[in-house]
């Protein structure tokens, strides 16, 4: 063969191999198709397609791109599901009480449903934090569009259906949850387990199911973590998290442990809330019977800002929000349970003065409580310094059998707040 010739064809080979590495490495090329989804490139204006569960599980490829449903996905007979994302500490240190090493891997892309439906999950995992079809989620993470059925989830922190834990600029918006039954040992939720940042969810339908607090997939002391509590229709601990045109309906939230507080039909925790508006609760029960146990709320059990008790203007926002057809049956230990809201958050360790939190045009109605506790109100069980209710109407709410008329429990002029009890769990 002539050295032409050789030459030639060595870069014949070398063009050959260089089109298959670019058909091999996602984004190698800008008309890359990855083969491990049904299509697209994961670009924003072609997503990455999905069409079953194995796609779905490849997102933890590139959690970053972008992404669309392109079909139902039936999660029947899957054994195990790893979520897409996670955040994850020392299981043994933490049971030792020693320093959390957390590690963490989120997904800060997009995840657009197109409508479909995700169904039929059973998620039990030991990972102590994140369990959900999406673990952990951060950065400007968006997940739109959605349904979500028949889904179980147990774990340990943070249990969720769509997501455990929701953080940084996530937005959720537009999505429906039926039948949703998840359980762990605090922060648990129909939606996800907590968020924290400058999360967003608007637009979300919880339908059936159930939040449960103090459940050990460990065995033994489940006394670990009581304190901490936190459990809701849709999240069960929020920090930062805005809340807008939210519903659940015919749900329970339960608290099984005691010592624990934050439990409400919307949310356990709303600390630093821009604002609740226009979110309902309806056939709704929530039980927290095992013990001591605070703040408990048709809508919230506890919310508010640091900044308002200095500013007013600042404080939480809570608007057109509606609870009715709800029970909340509590312990006789229980302290500051509201139709509405419990109280502001606090910070336990320094027995701080609650948070601020304002509710307007709210409605309640048809919300019975059960209860030998004390500070307790139609609308709010204690508003703090700088917290108000105005322009809101209780109708048939009863005590103990016995119709409620103060739409206020107390606040510091009736019981300073260095009275309250802590429960330890809010901050």
């Amino acid at each position: 063969m002539k050295k032409r010739n050789v030459i030639s064809t060595l870069l014949s080979l070398c063009l050959a191999l260089a089109m298959c590495i670019a058909l091999a490495v996602p984004g190698f090329a800008a008309s890359q198709k990855n083969p491990l989804f049904a299509g697209g490139s994961g670009t924003k204006a072609d997503p990455y397609e999905i069409a079953n569960v194995q796609q779905l599980l490849a997102i933890n490829t590139d959690l970053g791109a972008n992404y669309e449903l392109v079909a139902d996905i039936d999660f029947e007979g899957v054994e195990a599901w790893l979520p897409i994302g996670y955040y994850s500490i020392d299981i043994e240190a933490m049971m030792a009480g020693s320093e959390e090493v957390p590690a963490a891997l989120a997904f800060h892309g997009t995840f657009d449903g197109n409508g479909h439906t995700m169904k039929n999950l059973d998620i039990t995992t030991v990972n102590p934090m994140a369990a959900g079809v999406f673990g952990f989620t951060g950065g400007n993470a968006y997940l739109h569009d959605i349904n979500i059925e028949n889904f179980s989830t147990k774990g340990i922190l943070c249990c969720g259906s769509l997501a455990g834990w929701a953080s940084g600029k996530t937005v959720i918006e537009n999505v429906t949850v039926k039948n949703a039954n998840n359980r762990g040992m605090s922060m648990v939720g129909a939606l996800t387990g907590s968020s924290n940042g400058d999360v967003t969810v608007k637009n979300v339908k919880v339908n059936g199911g159930s939040a449960v607090c103090g459940y050990s997939l460990l065995g033994g002391n489940i006394e670990l973590l009581a304190g901490y509590g936190q459990a809701g229709g849709v999240i069960g601990g929020a920090d930062g998290t805005a809340f807008a045109n939210c519903s659940v309906k015919n749900f329970k939230v339960v608290d099984k442990i005691g010592g624990n507080d934050g439990f409400g039909g919307l949310a356990g925790c709303a600390n630093e809330a821009k604002y609740i508006k226009n979110c309902s609760v309806e056939n709704v029960t929530i039980k927290a019977t095992a013990g001591p146990v605070g703040y408990i709320g048709g809508l919230v059990g506890f919310t508010g800002t640091e900044a308002g008790i200095k500013n007013a203007a600042k404080a939480s926002k809570v608007t057109g929000c509606t609870v009715k057809n709800v029970k909340i049956i509590a312990s006789d230990e229980a302290q500051c349970v509201g139709g509405l809201i419990g109280g502001g958050t606090y910070r336990s360790d320094e027995q701080s003065e609650p948070f601020a939190y304002q509710v307007s045009n709210c409605r309640v109605s048809n919300v019975t409580m059960k209860t030998g506790g004390s500070i307790i109100g139609s609308i709010a069980g204690y508003t703090g310094n700088n917290s108000s209710v105005k322009s809101c109407t209780a109708t048939n709410v009863t005590l103990n059998g016995k119709t409620l008329s103060a739409k206020v429990g107390a606040d510091p002029s009736v019981i300073p707040y260095t009275e309250l009890t802590q429960f330890g769990g809010a901050l």
